[in-house]
């Protein structure tokens, strides 16, 4: 249960994977498998329907879209979901809110 929770928070801005590298190797491996597979469907005919050809395929890419994009932002510290507490004081935005060019503003 731990690991399961330790997935979910490696996915918050700033945390990461303790061994990034190894989940980085992990899926790239899964890309090239797909890819590898992909091929073999169109290079070997089968005996398969257009339409479950199309199921399976789509069922591959659902599943590895989903694990890349976890692996993507749980190996990575400068993306991922905002924080949980955020900070008590934020800081102002200037360039964002009320400035003196923006043309909404009236003098």
């Amino acid at each position: 249960m731990h690991k399961l929770a330790a997935a979910f928070a490696a996915l918050r801005h700033g945390a990461s994977l303790a061994d990034p590298a190894v989940w980085k190797r992990r899926q790239n491996l899964i890309n090239a498998l797909v890819g590898l597979l992909g091929a073999a469907l169109v290079l070997y005919p089968m005996d398969i329907s257009n339409d479950d050809i199309a199921a399976i395929v789509g069922g591959i890419a659902a599943v590895v879209g989903l694990f890349n994009a976890w692996a993507t932002t749980a190996t990575s510290t400068k993306v991922g979901l905002p924080p949980r507490h955020p900070p008590a004081v934020r800081p102002p935005f200037p360039d964002l809110i009320d400035r003196p060019d923006d043309p909404r503003i009236e003098p």
